[in-house]
């Protein structure tokens, strides 16, 4: 084997393994619509459990935190509005 493809194929073993460190981020990356679908169920049932909402507001901040798209940042912010304004 030639060193080049040697060096090729250390490179690709590289980006695999950069990969497969994303792999977590890549399992999140599923999990907003997961969580804005949980909410609006919460919201639906309008039982107005502090604890409902309290989850509901932390799981708007892991979005938040964890850099999602700009659109999933959207709809869960909405999604909390919403909700406060339902809590009178």
């Amino acid at each position: 084997m030639s060193p080049s493809i040697v060096a090729i194929a250390g490179h690709i073993r590289l980006r695999r393994n950069k990969w497969s460190g994303n792999s977590a981020a890549a399992a999140f990356a599923a999990q907003p619509n997961a969580a804005a679908a949980q909410q609006t169920r919460q919201q639906r049932s309008k039982r107005g459990s502090s604890a409902a909402n309290a989850a509901a507001a932390q799981q708007t901040r892991q979005q938040r935190s964890k850099r999602g798209s700009s659109a999933a940042n959207a709809a869960a912010a909405q999604q909390t509005r919403q909700q406060r304004s339902k809590r009178g």
